[in-house]
């Protein structure tokens, strides 16, 4: 197992959420956003712990953040937009938590949420692309993996 066979997991099951494609879940390109996306979702690397569970049996769990794009057009429907987005992805990742059971995924779960840096009753975080501009949300994500470390002395 690996961090990477973790966020193709992850992304897999991104692409299956109303709305978003395959070009438009993006590994951590944020220049793919000219492409003009109504909604796009990059995923981002956070970081990890790991935590010895027995002598050779490890847990592992990746922090990886999802930046999610959200085309701005006015205020109420950026709202409205962002609000069924967001659910549709807690749904998928909250009923997939071993991502499909990607194999060693002990559990996947979403642990944080927030506007993409907008102070709290402030204005939406808006962000231009070109001349796009989105709306910024982010969702953190913390995947544990189990896996056997095979010792050389």
């Amino acid at each position: 197992m690996s961090y990477a066979i973790c966020e193709s997991a992850l992304q897999f099951l991104l692409y299956e959420v109303d709305g978003f494609t395959r070009g438009s879940v993006i590994l951590g390109n944020h220049g793919a956003l000219n492409s003009g996306y109504d909604q796009a979702i990059v995923i981002r690397y956070a970081d990890f712990r790991q935590e010895d569970i027995g002598r050779a049996d490890k847990n592992i769990t990746w922090g990886i953040e999802l930046a999610i794009f959200i085309r701005y057009l006015d205020d109420f429907t950026v709202h409205e937009n962002a609000k069924l987005v967001r659910q549709n992805i807690i749904d998928k990742l909250n009923s997939h938590p071993q991502l499909d059971k990607t194999d060693g995924v002990v559990v996947s779960e979403i642990t944080a949420g927030a506007s993409g840096g907008a102070p709290p009753g402030g204005p939406l975080s808006n962000i231009n692309v070109g001349n796009v501009p989105y709306y910024h949300e982010l969702i953190r994500v913390e995947i544990t993996e189990n896996f056997d470390v095979d010792y050389e002395e």
